[in-house]
């Protein structure tokens, strides 16, 4: 879809189960958000702000979330298939 949500504003939202295919995040603010079950399938969710969010059960295939920050996220059941992870900082998690 490429759909760009560049440096949006998403903290705290509830986005369970929706589907967002080769969207751009850059630099796009979740913390807290509520994506489980999310299909964020080819997003780029680079530098992104994730700290708190819950994405249990959430699919991100082939996501890139190099320099995404991570902290104490909940990634229960998350399917990372083939993710970018390069600089993620997913302290508290591991």
């Amino acid at each position: 879809s490429n759909t760009s949500l560049k440096y949006a504003n998403l903290r705290d939202a509830i986005l369970e189960e929706a589907e967002l295919y080769d969207a751009d995040l850059t630099f796009a603010s979740l913390g807290k958000a509520n994506l489980d079950g999310a299909t964020l399938n080819k997003v780029q969710l680079i530098g992104a702000d994730m700290n708190h969010a819950s994405l249990k059960r959430a699919s991100l295939w082939e996501a890139n979330l190099s320099r995404a920050e991570l902290t104490e996220a909940n990634l229960d059941n998350a399917d990372l298939w083939r993710a970018n992870l390069n600089k993620a900082q997913l302290v508290g998690y591991l």
